[in-house]
């Protein structure tokens, strides 16, 4: 979210204290950082983090000669991208476990806990 979004969010009365500003994002971030990403080849931001050891990931940096390279044409940004994703990787950060559920029934319990039909609750 962006800075004035928060600012216009704030004006129309949508925050009113600094705290509740602040507990929203706290909620925002940890929904971020529970969200698999598709840049992160489908890894929440806290995955990545657990598995780097609690470190934090820094910025990729070039040599000077790829950033010369890039600079005056001679190489494709593109073909650098994308052989940077088809870079060999260990085979835990290849492959992600499909969970698959059964999609319940119309007369099945409703998953969401609530204890109504499936077709009474989310099943709308």
């Amino acid at each position: 979210m962006i800075i004035s979004d928060v600012e216009r969010l704030a004006g129309r009365g949508c925050f009113h204290s600094l705290e509740q500003l602040n507990e929203f994002f706290q909620y925002y971030f940890a929904m971020y950082n529970s969200t698999r990403v598709p840049s992160n080849r489908g890894f929440t931001p806290n995955e990545i983090q657990e598995r780097m050891g609690g470190e934090r990931p820094g910025s990729l940096e070039f040599g000077p000669n790829i950033s010369r390279a890039l600079q005056a044409g001679k190489l494709d940004a593109g073909k650098l991208r994308q052989g940077i994703f088809d870079a060999d990787i260990p085979v835990p950060w290849k492959t992600l476990q499909r969970v698959e559920q059964k999609k319940p029934g119309r007369n099945d319990p409703c998953p969401c806990g609530s204890g109504k039909k499936y077709k009474r609750c989310c099943g709308r």
